[in-house]
């Protein structure tokens, strides 16, 4: 089965969006850290993607032209490490975004605009600084 006829997304995304149990079921903490780090840190050839629709501003594994990535960065905070979660989406935002007329990474719908939006805030509200 091609890239074509998957869900957008990967494994690795959908299996973090179960948060009950997830920690445990991963075998503790640093586990769960380890294996966000190593989702970030793939080496991924984006002509892999290139069949799929939305697969726009990867780093690593993680997808943010995609929805199911977007909490990811979060995860940190389950696991105890809060400062991660704030690298991350500090790592998210200097990546994706620019003050710029053509400073998103992706290219957007209204969804995407309002997905977009309660990303942003989310960030927002978490970190103290993207110094």
């Amino acid at each position: 089965m091609g890239l074509r006829k998957v869900t957008p997304g990967n494994t690795l995304g959908t299996n973090l969006t179960m948060k009950s149990g997830l920690i445990e079921l991963l075998g503790g903490d640093q586990q769960l850290v380890a294996k966000l780090d190593a989702h970030v840190r793939a080496k991924v050839d984006p002509k892999d993607y290139a069949d799929v629709e939305d697969i726009a501003g990867m780093i690593g594994q993680y997808i943010h032209g995609n929805e199911p990535s977007h909490h990811l960065a979060y995860l940190y905070n389950y696991a105890g490490q809060p400062w991660r979660t704030q690298e991350r989406l500090t790592q998210i935002v200097k990546s994706q975004y620019k003050p710029e007329p053509d400073g998103l990474v992706v290219t957007m719908t209204r969804a995407d605009v309002r997905m977009a939006l309660i990303h942003i805030s989310g960030i927002l509200s978490s970190c103290a600084s993207f110094e």
